[in-house]
C-alpha cells in the first residue's frame, strides 16, 4: 500500500467549539470590585458661610425705545418717521442722553433684510449692546 502526503487520514480531529470564560469573567467581577471600592467619594466637611437675603429693592426697568421697520422701508423710532440717514445720529443722541436706555426692534415679514441688518449695525455702533427683537 502506497501512502501519499496528500491523502486525508481517517482520524478525524474536532475542532474545540466553546471557550471557557469562567476566569474571564471572574477576573472582570474582582476588577469592577475594585474600582468601585476605589471610587466611593471621601466624605469631607466644608465650611460654608452662606449670605442671609436682605430686602428686595424694586427697580424700575429702564425706559424702553421702540424701532419700528415698515414694508416699504420706513422707519419710525418712536411713532415719529426718520430716514435711515437720520438713524444713525438719532441712536447715538438717544444714547448720550440716557444710556441706560434699551432698544427694541419690531419688524414684519416683509421687510427689507438689509434695512433690518442696517438698523442693527447702527444700533451696534451706537452703543446698543442688546436690542430686542419683536415680530
Amino acid at each position: 500500500m502506497s501512502v501519499s502526503a496528500f491523502s486525508q487520514s481517517r482520524v478525524q480531529h474536532r475542532d474545540m467549539s466553546g471557550i471557557n470564560i469562567t476566569p474571564l469573567v471572574d477576573v472582570m467581577l474582582v476588577l469592577l470590585i475594585i474600582f468601585m471600592v476605589q471610587s466611593i467619594p471621601k466624605a469631607q466637611a466644608i465650611s460654608l458661610t452662606l449670605s442671609q437675603p436682605g430686602p428686595v429693592q424694586k427697580t424700575t426697568p429702564p425706559p424702553l425705545t421702540l424701532l419700528v421697520l415698515g414694508t416699504n422701508g420706513m422707519i419710525r423710532m418712536e411713532g415719529a418717521s426718520i430716514t435711515v440717514e437720520e438713524l444713525r445720529g438719532e441712536l447715538g443722541a438717544l444714547k448720550t442722553r440716557s444710556p441706560e436706555t434699551r432698544l427694541a426692534l419690531e419688524t414684519s415679514e416683509e421687510a427689507d433684510y438689509g434695512l433690518f441688518a442696517r438698523v442693527l449695525a447702527d444700533a451696534r455702533n451706537a452703543g446698543f449692546a442688546d436690542v430686542a427683537l419683536r415680530q
